[in-house]
């Protein structure tokens, strides 16, 4: 299939319940701080000071101040240094061809941090992602539950895990269909980290809720996948016009599902709002229930609910998906132009498109 150039599609308004997104009270200050913290512990991870300062120009700061508005003010920093912290990752792992992570090198990679992370010791060599990472957790650590720390363990280890298990069947060209696709994708998303900076920031703790299938845990994996979905909409951009495209639903839809472009941007808008609609049926359900009079419980959920449309809302906003030079005009619904930088929202009702050929 040939897309053409520039691609355009239209799209619909993707949320339906969700509340309106807030930013955190102190967001200017918060991004301040995490720009600073980035050029300090950054460069050792991303290879040198020009590198973070092209990190930087995609602002990724912004996220924690949109998924996470109403988080105590003393704790936002720490939820800043771990969201860009894994966005430099994401970055990392971007940068490198499938073909070239092999089967072999990601355990390279990932063991010494699984090493680490379960005995705690850390040898004076080891490299500078894993010293962050374990500086991350100490910091974390200090302010969870026994159990919540036995989650943090446990998240980890699913994402390194899971960028393993990923790598395996991306070179194998095993995702062909959208339940592997997705499976990968939430096990390799650090989904279990973002609620537990949630719980966090909230200074909360429902690890026992979360134990066992419950419906508040539905809500929870369907938060998530709501993000992952949102996601894939937006930084389909930037894997367009770098090459990487691999792992995204839009070319999953267009590959294996025989859908046009506009097809399967449709389909995926359909699916994120059908996401919105299942959190809010266990979300719906748990309120009706004794658990959901806990004012613990509740909190975790409106919690759950500005994550998601705060994600939305960063997504509309953020250089990272829109082009360094992205100033979002507030167009939510329309006709969206992917071009190198930046995106363009046109209105429905607007007359001013950019040109569609080049």
């Amino acid at each position: 299939m040939t897309i053409p150039q520039p691609l355009f599609f239209t799209l619909p308004q993707l949320t339906e319940r969700l509340p309106a997104p807030r930013t955190h009270p102190q967001a200017e200050q918060g991004e301040r701080r995490s720009v600073a913290w980035c050029r300090e512990h950054l460069p050792s991870l991303l290879g040198n000071e020009a590198s973070v300062e092209a990190f930087l120009a995609k602002k990724c700061e912004l996220i924690a101040t949109h998924v996470y508005p109403d988080v105590a003010t003393d704790r936002l920093d720490l939820i800043h240094d771990w969201m860009t912290y894994f966005a430099a990752v994401d970055d990392l792992l971007d940068d490198v061809r499938p073909a070239d992570r092999t089967t072999a090198s990601m355990p390279a990679i990932l063991d010494p941090l699984l090493s680490a992370l379960h005995s705690g010791v850390q040898p004076d060599d080891s490299p500078a992602y894993i010293h962050e990472m374990l500086d991350l957790i100490a910091r974390l650590d200090k302010d969870l539950t026994r159990e919540q720390k036995q989650r943090l363990v446990a998240a980890v280890e699913e994402y390194a895990n899971g960028c393993a298990d990923e790598d395996q069947l991306r070179v194998a060209g095993a995702i062909t269909d959208f339940d592997t696709y997705m499976a990968a994708h939430v096990a390799v998303s650090h989904g279990s980290v973002v609620v537990l900076l949630l719980e966090y920031g909230l200074n909360i703790d429902v690890s026992a809720h979360l134990a066992d299938p419950t419906e508040l845990r539905e809500a929870k994996d369907a938060a998530i996948r709501h993000v992952l979905l949102v996601n894939d909409l937006f930084s389909y951009r930037k894997e367009h016009f770098t090459g990487e495209v691999s792992d995204n639903a839009i070319t999953l839809f267009t590959k294996h599902y025989g859908l046009d472009f506009q097809e399967a941007v449709q389909h995926l808008c359909d699916l994120i709002l059908q996401t919105e609609r299942e959190f809010y049926a266990f979300h719906d359900q748990v309120r009706a229930t004794p658990t959901g009079h806990d004012p613990v419980v509740r909190t975790f959920l409106h919690g759950l609910e500005m994550l998601c449309s705060g994600y939305v809302r960063y997504s509309y906003v953020t250089p990272r998906y829109n082009g360094v030079d992205h100033n979002w005009n507030g167009v939510t619904s329309g006709t969206v132009t992917l071009l190198p930088d930046p995106t363009v929202y046109t209105a429905a009702d607007s007359n001013d498109h950019p040109p569609r050929t080049r």
